[in-house]
Parts: structure tokens; C-alpha cells; sequence
């Protein structure tokens, strides 16, 4: 039988959360259907609980035969949805099972995107877990934006920072313009949702006598190591850019180094070594003769 949730507010129930399970997937995960009943006005607690009830059956049966049509469907090679209206998604489930793994793991991404993305899911699926799909309104994706930067504890103890915040409004605008463009809602909420405020920081950068200080101590580190530092300091390449250099990369005679590669890891996929950032970090830079 379906689970039913009660919805308070104000010690009132306002609405009751219908869930069921209507069948398993290819690895045996149950799949669920979710919907919303709002009682009619005026009506008792215990008057409510048994049209739930009544409601609940109702519902369960009708999610189970669409679910059947569906699969139905798909076994003869056609395609079955209901439409935007009629859909009452699991919004966890539509990220875990369709959004990340067609979308996001697509094999299109580099690892370190991936990575990213991932854990950007993890506290959107922490703090809209039970909520349905196309219920997600503007104002409950502001809310939690906002929450991220106030109420909200990292691993640090601390909120997240305006440039955080930001990746987070980029991530949720992913979702659900995929959820849109496969028409399983109407309208892309993040439309409506204010862009948070991108930080500007003061560039903090060494004073002339500072940058000498750096490059005497620097002669009495390893070569390696100061060979690294040498040229993240006088070329400004990415750390996996100057990770990926081979000797092949480097022009002796006309004292350039070639950018074609970077080095990155994830505790996912280890050690990997491929293209750099975008097509533009493809390039030559000169280098100083003290490199």
C-alpha cells in the first residue's frame, strides 16, 4: 500500500504525500511514483485521514497501470510518457538515475567534471530529498540558495562561498533545463531564481621585494621542485598544465614551452592525463632564461 505523509503547517495539515513502489529496474532498485492530495477546506484531521486514505488506494492503482503502459511500451519499441502536468517525479531519483548517469557520465565529460558535478549534487539531493519533480518551485530553490550561504555547515563549519553558491545556481539550472528539455515539466523554475551575486577579491600579489625574497630562497629547494614553481610563477600554466609537460614540449632554442596536455585526479578514476581545460589552453608560451 501506498505511504501517506501528512504536511503541517502551523499544526495544520495542509496536504498529505502519497509514495509507492510500482516495480524494479534492470539492477533491482525499486522505483517509486509520488503525488500531493490537498484535503478539501474545512474538512476534520480524522475526516482527512480517511479521504487519504481513500485517495491514496485510488492513486496507487492508477500510478501502477500507467507505469504498466510505460513499460508496455518500451517492450514493443515505443516511446509512453504522461505529460508535465501529470507527472510526479521523485526529484532525487530523476538526478541519481537520469540526470547523472546520462547526462553528466555520459563519457563526454573529463573526470574532474564529473567529480564536480557529483559532489554539487550532494547537498541539492541532501536538501530537496522527498520532494517531487515538477513541485520545486522558484521560491523553494531561493530558499535554498539562500540557506547555503547562511544556516547552511560544509566539512570546514562553514557556509558555502559566494562563488560556491553561484556553481550551485549553475547546477540546478543543468537539472532542470535537461528535466525541461525532455518535457518532464513544463517550465524551467530557474528562470525565476535570482543569479547570486558574483564576489570580486583584490588580487593579494607579491611586492617586488617580496618576489625577490621568493626566487633567492628558491634556489636552495630541489631542482625539481623549484623547476615546478619556476614556471607556475613566470608563466602562470595550470598546476595539471605543468604536470602534463614532456620533454618533447620544450623548445630549447627558442625558449618556449608547448601546452597540450593536462594531469588531473579524482579518488573515482585515479591518475589521468588529457587535454587541457578548453581548445584555447592548446598553446605556446615563451619562457624566461632563468627557466
Amino acid at each position: 500500500m501506498a505511504s501517506i505523509t501528512p504536511k503541517r503547517k502551523s499544526g495544520r495539515i495542509v496536504s498529505y504525500k502519497f509514495k509507492t513502489c510500482v516495480g524494479r529496474n534492470t539492477q533491482g532498485k525499486q522505483i517509486f511514483r509520488c503525488t500531493t492530495w490537498v484535503p478539501p477546506e474545512g474538512m476534520k484531521v480524522f475526516q482527512a485521514d480517511r479521504a487519504a486514505e481513500k485517495a491514496a488506494l485510488e492513486w496507487e492503482d492508477t500510478a501502477r497501470a500507467e507505469y504498466e503502459r510505460e513499460m508496455a511500451a518500451l517492450a514493443i519499441g515505443k516511446s509512453y510518457s504522461l505529460p508535465p502536468e501529470k507527472r510526479h517525479d521523485d526529484f532525487n531519483s530523476f538526478v541519481s538515475e537520469i540526470w547523472l548517469p546520462l547526462q553528466v557520465r555520459s563519457g563526454s565529460h573529463k573526470p574532474t567534471t564529473v567529480a564536480f558535478f557529483e559532489n554539487m549534487s550532494k547537498p541539492i539531493m541532501e536538501y530537496f530529498k522527498g520532494s517531487i519533480l515538477q513541485e520545486i518551485s522558484p521560491f523553494d530553490i531561493q530558499r535554498y540558495l539562500t540557506y547555503l550561504g547562511t544556516d547552511y555547515r560544509s566539512k570546514l563549519g562553514k557556509p558555502l562561498s559566494p562563488k560556491s553558491v553561484r556553481h550551485q545556481h549553475g547546477v540546478l539550472n543543468q537539472i532542470f533545463s535537461y528535466a525541461e528539455r525532455h518535457e518532464l515539466i513544463t517550465k524551467n523554475p530557474m528562470r525565476l531564481v535570482d543569479t547570486p551575486h558574483k564576489e570580486r577579491k583584490s588580487v593579494d600579489a607579491l611586492t617586488p621585494e617580496q618576489a625577490a625574497q621568493f626566487f633567492l630562497l628558491l634556489e636552495s629547494c630541489p631542482l625539481n621542485f623549484r623547476c615546478i614553481l619556476q614556471l607556475l610563477i613566470t608563466t602562470g600554466v595550470r598546476r595539471g598544465e605543468c604536470m602534463g609537460l614532456q620533454w618533447g614540449d620544450i623548445d630549447t632554442q627558442a625558449s618556449t614551452i608547448r601546452i597540450e596536455r593536462s594531469v588531473s585526479y579524482t579518488p573515482q578514476s585515479g591518475v589521468v592525463v588529457n587535454t587541457p581545460k578548453t581548445a584555447n589552453s592548446v598553446r605556446t608560451i615563451p619562457i624566461l632564461p632563468s627557466t
